[in-house]
């Protein structure tokens, strides 16, 4: 009988004991999730608030394009599109 008492008091620890350190974790990994969530927010880019534009043409210089270090599929190109202008390749 004293086996038997002894085992239902361990194992009671043992859930006492597992379910603080899932508080615990739960807890750490929430203070981290809003310390990261602060830093996003300090870091958060600010957008204009224009919506008009007087030139919607777009250019692109000196730009190359890289699936993984080795394999270069565009390099060094220039262009520009312009607004209303089809691209025939």
């Amino acid at each position: 009988m004293i086996f038997f008492l002894s085992g239902v008091i361990m194992v009671s620890f043992m859930k006492i004991m597992w379910a603080s350190m899932n508080i615990y974790n739960a807890n750490f990994a929430i203070d981290h999730l809003e310390e990261l969530y602060s830093k996003m927010q300090e870091d958060k880019l600010s957008y204009g608030d224009r919506t008009d534009f007087d030139n919607y043409d777009i250019e692109f210089e000196n730009v190359s394009f890289f699936r993984m270090a080795i394999i270069k599929f565009l390099r060094i190109c220039h262009f520009h599109l312009r607004r209303r202008k089809p691209m025939l390749w």
